[in-house]
């Protein structure tokens, strides 16, 4: 069994694209991609902290905490409290995890709020904007503070809920290559629902049907202290832990809404794709993701199936 979970962790975190692809055919059912991620290989982070005011905490994963990003990020918000879950060589760069337990750190010390941050930033706006900002906010009231959107970034920005039609197999067809090889992927799983990142445009719409559009963290996104403490106070944590790098944001964004949420007028900028990649081989990797948003959202009640 050992071997068997050895050689699928081989597959998946592959730099060879066809490699990651060959991990989805060692698998029949969703349910036995569930449980390899419920059993996969996870090397628990070292949390390091920087020492700073703790009404608002900034939380960050991070592949080294004396890295190049962890110490831009601590410069930037220097004066905050900071914590960081270093993963060092976890060939998953385990977001879900490593923030899960960073946010559990920062809870302890009962904060306002609590930003959620890649570490791949770089500062446009002073902070001590976003302090003053969330500072005026009732923490009671208010689950999630969006902040400025920027299209170049990805942070709140709009992202589309689609579902598929049956032209699209045609589609991928005639496009050929990796579309065509992640689409067999995806029917195989019976995946139905997808997200888009770009405006709806028109050569789509015999492909795809448009079913809502939402807000999405992503990158930096904060969190009240009184929500996230009730969180974890009925057993719960900020992500779902079954998804690698993919999806996990999306899935958050969805059953946050908006009537709970807040906005704030500060920009930062994000070095996009900097910390986990933006390679065929990672696209290959988000596929798992894919698969397990569509599976989730079937089993809940955000959309009619």
């Amino acid at each position: 069994m050992l071997d068997k979970m050895n050689e699928l962790d081989s597959l998946f975190t592959s730099k060879n694209s066809e490699d990651v692809l060959e991990f989805y055919s060692r698998f029949n059912t969703v349910d036995d991609l569930l449980n390899y991620s419920r059993n996969r290989t996870y090397n628990k982070p070292r949390i390091f902290e920087k020492d700073g005011d703790k009404d608002v905490v900034a939380v960050i994963p991070t592949r080294d905490h004396n890295g190049e990003f962890a110490k831009s990020f601590c410069d930037i918000f220097k004066g905050f409290h900071i914590i960081m879950a270093e993963s060092g060589n976890d060939p998953y760069f385990n977001y879900t995890k490593n923030t899960n337990l960073a946010v559990e750190k920062a809870v302890s010390y009962d904060p306002k709020w609590i930003i959620v941050s890649n570490d791949d930033m770089y500062g446009i706006d002073d902070p001590a904007v976003l302090r003053q900002g969330l500072l005026r906010l009732d923490n009671g009231k208010i689950d999630n503070v969006w902040i400025s959107p920027e299209p170049e970034h990805h942070h709140c920005r709009n992202v589309y809920l689609v579902r598929k039609r049956a032209a699209l197999g045609a589609l991928r067809k005639l496009q050929g290559g990796y579309l065509q090889k992640r689409q067999k992927i995806l029917d195989r799983f019976g995946v139905d629902y997808f997200l888009m990142y770009s405006p709806s445009k028109p050569y789509y719409f015999p492909f795809v049907k448009y079913l809502k559009t939402f807000l999405n963290t992503e990158d930096f996104f904060v969190l009240s202290g009184k929500y996230t403490h009730s969180l974890h106070s009925s057993g719960k944590e900020v992500y779902d832990e079954i998804y690698i790098n993919a999806n996990e944001d999306n899935w958050l964004s969805l059953n946050l809404g908006t009537e709970r949420s807040s906005y704030i007028d500060f920009k930062i900028g994000s070095k996009i794709g900097s910390s986990y990649g933006l390679t065929e081989s990672a696209e290959a990797r988000r596929i798992i993701g894919t698969i397990f948003f569509d599976q989730m959202l079937k089993k809940s009640r955000l959309v009619k199936t």
